[in-house]
């Protein structure tokens, strides 16, 4: 037998053999490649990078997709073999430690987190691929994450305009009712002690609650519309320097026959005149809804004050009285959203129990804010501030 012939067959034969495993492995790594390419989120292939103490402080990229090299901005030949941190600079820690933590127990861990330094959610998914390398994929959830946020924040405000909505009909429905009917009761009364020519002073009182009632429901309506404009984007907002005193004095004299009819000193105590940038006819609102709900809460023969001072930078009013007074546990709630509570004032006044809402909404559009201290028995103080402008 020739046996170098023989060796040489086997060396050629075992040379075709080589060829045709490497075509396969060729084969196969350019059809995983493809799959990898076909992910839409980031893979990567790496080997992690120990320190001293065999702790994972980088890693080497082995292999990418397309997806990575397209996020990163470089080319496949610039990536691979290069360092993570290198590529991509600073890594949290928490990224080394699943790879560790991977490659050290050998179970695939998946989890969500947010990324500070990339302001992006992410999915992360990585399994142990042999001793010495972890794939890696990633998932960029921010978009996801912002519908949601989207979809949360819409619900909300479909939730909000449900309970104005339910709100404004409850008020229609019962409050705004209820001054219609004293008007018309007492106006035909009136009527009829003109025609039977009755007492004067009896007609006099006739007409002072006619005229009492009408002011009710002309405040009832004028927070109604306000109310309703809190969440209408066509509201115009029209913010000027305005004098504040003169906004407090106008509200003070056309609140004066109510005052009257309780024989309640209603006065202003101002120190100077001081200016704000403010819209006119949100100011008025929180001043009217103020003061009206001082006098309503405040006894007979009583007074209701009201103060203006510069306190820094800004300007404190203060509208004081020394009526019914609110409990503690209540105060909290007075300028919520989804309080529901309206409360009769000392002559059984009515009211939507929604002045106080815009009064919080109004100056918060107006770079304000508003406070209460109250006790009962004792009367209450209702603050607010506006940032004042040069006189």
């Amino acid at each position: 037998m020739d046996y170098k012939k023989k060796y040489e067959e086997l060396l050629e034969k075992n040379a075709v053999l080589q060829e045709q495993y490497i075509e396969k492995v060729k084969e196969k790594d350019h059809k995983l490649q493809a799959l990898f390419n076909s992910i839409d989120s980031t893979f990567q292939l790496i080997s992690p990078i120990y320190d001293e103490n065999d702790i994972v402080v980088d890693y080497y990229y082995k292999n990418v997709n397309n997806k990575f090299i397209s996020k990163i901005g470089k080319t496949r030949e610039e990536i691979i073999d290069k360092r993570g941190t290198d590529i991509i600079g600073f890594i949290e820690d928490y990224w080394f430690k699943s790879i560790e933590k991977v490659i050290k127990i050998g179970n695939p861990i998946i989890y969500r987190n947010y990324s500070d330094t990339r302001k992006t959610y992410f999915e992360f998914y990585a399994w142990k691929v042999n001793e010495k390398d972890v794939a890696v994929l990633l998932n960029d959830l921010t978009a996801q994450k912002e519908n949601e946020r989207f979809l949360l924040d819409s619900k909300e405000e479909i939730d909000k305009l449900t309970i104005s909505k339910e709100r404004l009909i409850a008020v229609i429905a019962h409050d705004l009712r209820s001054p219609f009917n004293a008007i018309i009761g007492f106006s035909n009364l009136l009527i009829d002690s003109v025609t039977h020519q009755q007492d004067l002073e009896e007609t006099l009182d006739y007409s002072k609650i006619i005229h009492g009632k009408a002011k009710e429901t002309l405040v009832l309506l004028d927070n109604l519309l306000d109310y309703g404009n809190l969440n209408s984007k066509y509201v115009h907002f029209d913010p000027k320097r305005i004098p504040l005193s003169s906004i407090i004095d106008q509200t003070i004299k056309s609140h004066l026959p109510e005052a009257t009819l309780k024989n309640i000193s209603l006065t202003c105590n101002v120190e100077e005149q001081l200016y704000v940038y403010v819209d006119k006819i949100m100011l008025e609102a929180v001043t009217r809804n103020l003061i009206s709900n001082a006098l309503k809460f405040s006894y007979l023969d009583s007074n209701v004050t009201v103060y203006m001072k510069q306190i820094g930078d800004d300007c404190k009013v203060t509208v004081t009285d020394n009526g019914v007074g609110i409990p503690f546990d209540k105060q909290a709630d007075l300028f919520s959203f989804k309080t529901n509570r309206t409360t009769k004032g000392t002559l059984d006044e009515k009211g939507s129990g929604l002045g106080l809402l815009i009064c919080r909404e109004y100056l918060e559009r107006n770079n304000g804010a508003i406070s209460v201290k109250s006790e009962i028995g004792h009367g209450s103080e209702f603050s607010f501030t506006l940032p004042l402008v040069a006189s």
